[in-house]
Parts: structure tokens; C-alpha cells; sequence
């Protein structure tokens, strides 16, 4: 039993030791306990589970009071994955020896228990995030998809996808992707070319005209 602890106060240790190749005891895994807030009727904590890599030991996964993140100290969402590297932070792998889809993502929002979506529901948003220029740099979404109910009507739903981008400040839907027809909110540069299928008409706005063919 303790008294009187405070925020950071260590509570427990579990260690798993071993020796290296020259025989000296090295601590290749760890699970503390520690308080982040002591206030009665408040109380926070966090467990860390620490690994050795390079002789080094350090929290890999830090399960904090609400939140789980690793590599971080501090999450700040439910699931929180830092990395210091480039490349792959984040891998789903799926060894199925059949052709079905795998390693799949579901984002799945719903209104509470057992509720329907409603017409134009934002249902999920994949963000891409950096910092701006600011003297103190702000962390800012520079471009976004965005997956969105249009009728949750039984038997007639229709959804609707929208890429969108920083446009001078704001952000702006520059492809929406709709269940009945695609529309671009600036003009679209073919690199090599493209094909339009079902020999639908093309609207072109310009006042120099333009050939195709």
C-alpha cells in the first residue's frame, strides 16, 4: 500500500532479464506502472511495455489513460502511431491463397447502436496532414477523401466520394465522385490521353475553341 503519490510517480515494475553474448544481464523487456494524475474522482495512469533494440530498451507500445500509442508518449487518439523514419508506418497483410479482397480497411461510422445514416452523413475522412509557414508552424489538412452518404434509402443508396484540396487557404472539393455522374471543379490535364466511355458528350468551356479526335 502507498500514500501520498504524485503525477509521475512510478508504481511497479515487471522485468524480464537475460544474459548477452559476453554474459553480462541485460533487461530485454519491461511493463511499468505509472500515475499521470492523482485527483480523486480523476484519477489517470499509464502501463508502458518497453523492449531492448540496439541495447537499448525503451516504451514501444504506452497504453495512456484512454488512448494506446506506439512510439509516443503522449497519444492523443485511441490509436496513435508515431514513427522518426520515412517509409511504411502502418502494414495490414493478408496471406489468403484465393482471390478475394484482403487486408481490407473498413471505416465505418454510425449513428449510435442501431440508427440509419442520413442523407449527406460525412461518413469517413482520410486526412493529409502537414504545417504551414506560420513564424510558429500550424498543423494544417492540405488535401482530404472523403466518403459520404447522398440517399440511405433501403434498396437505393447512393454514396459519393470527394477529393479535396487547400485552395488558397481553404479546402476545397476538386473531384466529386457521385453514384450518377463525376464532376471536376477545374480543369483536367490528360498527360497521354484518355478515353470517354458510353459515347457521352463532352461540355467544353473555352472561347478558343478545341478539337478533339
Amino acid at each position: 500500500r502507498t500514500f501520498d503519490l504524485a503525477a509521475n510517480d512510478g508504481l511497479g515494475l515487471l522485468e524480464f532479464r537475460g544474459e548477452d553474448s559476453a554474459g553480462n544481464t541485460h533487461a530485454y523487456g519491461q511493463i511499468t506502472s505509472t500515475i499521470i494524475d492523482p485527483s480523486n474522482t480523476s484519477e489517470d495512469g499509464y502501463l508502458d511495455f518497453l523492449t531492448s533494440s540496439g541495447g537499448t530498451i525503451a516504451s514501444r507500445l504506452r497504453l495512456y489513460s484512454q488512448y494506446a500509442g506506439f512510439h509516443t508518449a503522449t497519444p492523443n487518439y485511441p490509436l496513435h502511431v508515431s514513427a522518426s523514419v520515412t517509409g511504411t508506418c502502418l502494414q495490414l497483410e493478408c496471406d489468403a491463397n484465393d482471390a478475394a479482397s484482403g487486408a481490407d480497411i473498413t471505416l465505418f461510422h454510425r449513428r449510435g447502436a442501431s440508427a440509419a445514416s442520413q442523407d449527406n452523413d460525412v461518413l469517413a475522412s482520410v486526412f493529409f496532414r502537414g504545417k504551414n509557414d506560420n513564424s510558429t508552424p500550424v498543423a494544417t489538412d492540405f488535401a482530404v477523401v472523403e466518403g459520404k452518404v447522398i440517399d440511405a434509402s433501403d434498396t437505393t443508396e447512393d454514396g459519393e466520394l470527394n477529393l479535396k484540396v487547400q485552395k488558397a487557404g481553404t479546402m476545397t472539393t476538386q473531384l466529386s465522385i457521385g453514384a450518377d455522374a463525376s464532376t471536376f471543379s477545374n480543369s483536367v490535364t490528360l498527360s497521354e490521353g484518355g478515353t470517354i466511355a458510353d459515347a457521352k458528350n463532352i461540355a467544353l468551356n473555352t472561347t478558343t475553341g478545341t478539337k478533339i479526335g
